[in-house]
């Protein structure tokens, strides 16, 4: 049986997701940081933060995206923009993972790359603000995958095979585990997991069903004004890394406004994207 090891997709996005949730939190005056706790538990039904599936956080990130009076109606812009950007990687990640097809897939793979290159500069230079873990010298999320390797994975190279890694991830691993106490005895390892595999409809267009907004990608375009050159010390090195991040894809077309000093793109998979808003609109728009 062939084999191939995959980025840990859902894993990755959930932290990303628990830590920027977490982060906000810290930001916030303790009278806000319960009312925060408590909305967002009462939108999850869990009864302590500690109890949420790394699945929720992505779904917390979605509602906080579009609704950040769930933090403060005077939440920072810095931190309304980190929440935006966290979940066009979380949806973006997870197309270029489940989607059927292969040029959305690869859109997706150049949106994540983008949107991770340009969460992980903001983040870096406002985590020390974090009351909480100001001296624990961890500034920087972990992006390497999304940027470097996630193109070559789950874009148009993803195998045609069912993922585990899907919405219900810790569902999977459950069931993983029972089927595997119930039914392996003396088999061998290859026979056990073509067995399950065969019982899981394992094909590619296997998945679970989407159930939430933070799934979908709804975003065509980013603006990098130019005060982005002077975020922190290596500013206009990141701001020249994300020029030549839209000159090296044909999917993404970038437009360099004022001589230069600002940028914005335009998001691939366009007519992907107005399908999933026609997904959320109701009979009043």
């Amino acid at each position: 049986m062939s084999s191939r090891r995959l980025l840990p997709v859902l894993h990755c996005t959930g932290n990303l997701a628990k830590v920027i949730i977490h982060f906000t939190l810290a930001c916030l005056p303790e009278y806000l940081q319960d009312i925060a706790r408590q909305t967002m538990l009462a939108i999850s039904g869990k009864g302590k933060m500690d109890a949420l599936y790394l699945r929720e956080h992505r779904e917390l990130v979605a509602h906080t995206a579009a609704q950040p009076s769930i933090f403060s109606r005077d939440l920072d812009v810095a931190f309304r923009i980190m929440l935006q950007l966290c979940q066009l990687v979380n949806a973006s990640w997870r197309t270029s993972l489940a989607d059927e097809d292969a040029a959305v897939r690869n859109g997706a793979t150049v949106i994540t790359r983008l949107s991770a290159s340009i969460l992980g500069p903001l983040y870096q230079e406002i985590k020390p603000l974090d009351p909480e873990t100001k001296d624990a010298k961890v500034l920087s999320l972990y992006l390497h995958a999304p940027i470097a390797h996630l193109h070559h994975q789950v874009g148009p190279n993803r195998g045609a095979v069912a993922f585990v890694s899907n919405d219900l991830l810790e569902g999977h691993v459950r069931g993983i585990g029972r089927y595997t106490h119930n039914h392996g005895n003396n088999a061998f390892q290859a026979a056990l997991m073509s067995d399950l595999a065969g019982l899981c409809h394992g094909t590619v267009k296997f998945c679970t069903p989407r159930s939430h907004p933070s799934s979908l990608i709804f975003t065509k375009y980013i603006h990098v004004c130019v005060c982005w050159k002077t975020l922190g010390v290596l500013g206009s090195d990141d701001f020249a890394a994300l020029s030549t991040i839209g000159g090296e894809s044909s999917e993404l077309s970038v437009e360099h406004r004022a001589g230069g000093g600002e940028l914005v793109f335009t998001l691939p998979i366009s007519d992907h994207i107005d399908a999933n808003k026609q997904k959320r609109l109701d009979s009043h728009g």
